[in-house]
């Protein structure tokens, strides 16, 4: 931004814009300032004294080496760049657009609520496999009760009643369960 555009009050000790480019023979950032030093003399100037080709090389390995470190014991395939790269504030890694999220990469100050959210998600899928098994039962004992001559009803010790998941009541059977769950928490066909 030039010091006229925004009404710079220090103008007097700036006698002209700044200009910075990268040397393509080093990469090094070379600032030019004022009129009185001619473009010539300053790139005679960097190109004597501060020029390093050898820099040149150590930063092309640098933007070539620059991967996602999403995790400690993986690497994200994905080539960084100026535009798809984030320094994470908390762990201070390099990252992707895609692991920049604190649980993408889990980030270690976030760790300890990642794998609580884990064995959440864990435990949650153990009930639904439990409830699964419990509904497979309970269709399983229908279909046997409904092929079977006698009408007799099965009788649950106290440990094997039916349960109502959605109120806790508790029921002799099945049948029961289900006469029950249709008329007090159907609603329209949709469950309560």
């Amino acid at each position: 931004m030039a010091y006229k555009n925004h009404q710079c009050k220090n103008i007097h000790k700036v006698e002209a814009e700044r200009l910075a480019i990268v040397c393509p023979m080093c990469q090094k950032t070379v600032i030019f300032t004022g009129k009185k030093e001619q473009t010539d003399e300053i790139w005679q100037k960097h190109y004597l004294g501060d020029c390093n080709p050898e820099n040149y090389k150590k930063v092309e390995q640098e933007k070539k080496s620059k991967k996602c470190q999403f995790n400690n014991n993986k690497r994200c395939k994905n080539e960084l760049n100026e535009v798809n790269s984030f320094n994470c504030s908390k762990c201070k890694r390099l990252l992707c657009s895609k692991h920049r999220g604190f649980f993408e990469h889990q980030c270690e100050p976030y760790k300890k609520i990642y794998n609580q959210l884990q064995n959440q998600n864990q435990s949650t899928m153990g009930q639904i496999k439990q409830q699964t098994q419990k509904l497979g039962d309970m269709f399983k004992n229908l279909i046997t009760r409904e092929n079977k001559p006698q009408n007799k009803e099965v009788q649950f010790t106290e440990s094997q009643r039916a349960i109502c998941h959605v109120c806790g009541k508790s029921f002799d059977d099945y049948m029961q369960l289900i006469s029950h769950a249709e008329s007090v928490h159907y609603d329209n066909q949709v469950m309560a």
